[in-house]
């Protein structure tokens, strides 16, 4: 959070149901996963999963401890389009006196040790995929060159957004390049959820790299 990435929990929403992502994190079902966290508005799933093992043991003072290894795989993916953004293991070993239940003591101390590493992974590999830009065609309908900079300070706080240009305005037809970060039907959809002021955008067109839309006021 303190990179400004927001952390969101599928419990907080109400429009996805718990057993639903069960059942697809039981299965790997990652394209069911994606389109979930699509539907939450998310940017990326993250999926885990941690196993403990008892490793062998010793005995001190008198007392016998047990040596307990967890470890921990971790995966992120983008919910656009279900690609693998990040994989990594992690793994810690912790000591128990319980010869069957220290494995909850690992998986803790496993997670405590390396949650600053994973996160920035996460982060690291999510600012990489950010540099990447493909350059998408809007077209603006009944729109004035006022009408064209509020939708520019508009889109320019769009997540994903990098670059905003006006390419002609010709007879209140705009033609605007964005530099996108994922592909043209997120785009459409964040642009038709916008509204500036009264105007508010409903899209006429729509191809694999082109957009039109109207402005209605």
């Amino acid at each position: 959070m303190s990179k400004g990435v927001q952390l969101m929990d599928h419990i907080g929403s109400k429009s996805v149901k718990d057993r639903d992502i069960e059942l697809a994190a039981k299965n790997n079902d990652v394209n069911k996963l994606a389109a979930m966290g699509a539907a939450l508005k998310a940017d990326i799933i993250i999926s885990g999963r941690a196993e403990a093992r008892r490793s062998g043991s010793s005995e001190l003072a008198g007392q016998m401890l047990f040596k307990w290894t967890a470890t921990l795989s971790v995966r992120a993916y983008q919910t656009d389009s279900a690609q693998l953004l990040m994989s990594n293991n992690y793994s810690a070993t912790a000591a128990s006196v319980n010869q069957n239940a220290g494995g909850d003591d690992a998986i803790r101390k496993c997670a405590e040790t390396h949650a600053g590493a994973v996160l920035r992974e996460i982060g690291e590999a999510w600012r990489k995929r950010q540099n990447v830009r493909r350059s998408l065609q809007v077209t603006l309908e009944n729109c004035s060159r006022a009408d064209f900079k509020a939708f520019e300070e508009a889109a320019r706080n769009i997540d994903g957004v990098q670059n905003v240009r006006m390419r002609e305005l010709v007879n209140n037809v705009c033609q605007v390049e964005i530099d996108w970060s994922y592909d043209l039907e997120r785009l459409v959809a964040r642009i038709e959820a916008l509204r500036v002021g009264n105007t508010t955008y409903a899209v006429t067109e729509q191809t694999h790299d082109r957009a039109t839309f109207k402005l209605v006021k």
